[in-house]
């Protein structure tokens, strides 16, 4: 738990890495991310016993920074240099709140789904494989605007922000699924992929 708590004050100081490109900076920014994983899948029945009967609360944190963020102009991820100070990252606040109010609700109110499971099995996968993605649609965006820079303008619409979900994690599934069928069902792809 200390080893939790202080990483995730770290955490919320450095922000994640201008573009994803400093992976030392990625691995201490994520690292309380894994910790927290890590420590409900092992103690799993603990925190949902601790947590069932917040689930309205954690969904409304997860509601009201989002807000937050949106009235003081900063509704994305919080992009820097570690060494420089930039506020507390409360995307990486309200992304915990919403992975513990997801897997409560999921708990407490179980049922079988095929693509639920599928999407479950390659969430690793889909957690590697996004940001190349996101890199590869910016581009094609940008390609094919006549413009050089790799990022994806900004768009601050519901509906482009839901498809372009939609889009990323069926093509992480999509690939995940053949990159196994390609190594003829290995177990050594979740060195690769994570699945």
């Amino acid at each position: 738990m200390f080893l939790l708590v202080a990483s995730m004050i770290v955490s919320l100081l450095i922000h994640r890495p201008i573009m994803m490109t400093n992976p030392s900076h990625a691995l201490v920014y994520f690292t309380p991310i894994y910790l927290l994983g890590m420590l409900t899948s092992v103690h799993s029945q603990y925190v949902k016993d601790k947590l069932s009967d917040y689930l309205p609360l954690m969904f409304l944190a997860v509601i009201s920074i989002a807000f937050l963020q949106r009235l003081i102009g900063h509704p994305g991820n919080y992009h820097k240099l570690a060494l420089v100070y930039g506020g507390i990252d409360l995307m990486l606040i309200q992304k915990v709140f919403l992975c513990l109010t997801l897997y409560i609700f999921l708990e407490k109110y179980t049922f079988n789904s095929r693509l639920v499971n599928l999407v479950s099995d390659t969430s690793f996968a889909i957690f590697f494989m996004h940001p190349w993605l996101l890199n590869i649609s910016g581009r094609l965006v940008q390609w094919n605007a006549g413009s050089g820079s790799a990022d994806l303008p900004a768009v601050n619409h519901l509906g482009v922000y839901i498809f372009m979900v939609f889009v990323i994690m069926s093509v992480s599934v999509l690939l995940s699924v053949a990159i196994k069928k390609v190594f003829k069902r290995s177990k050594k792809t979740r060195y690769i992929m994570g699945y």
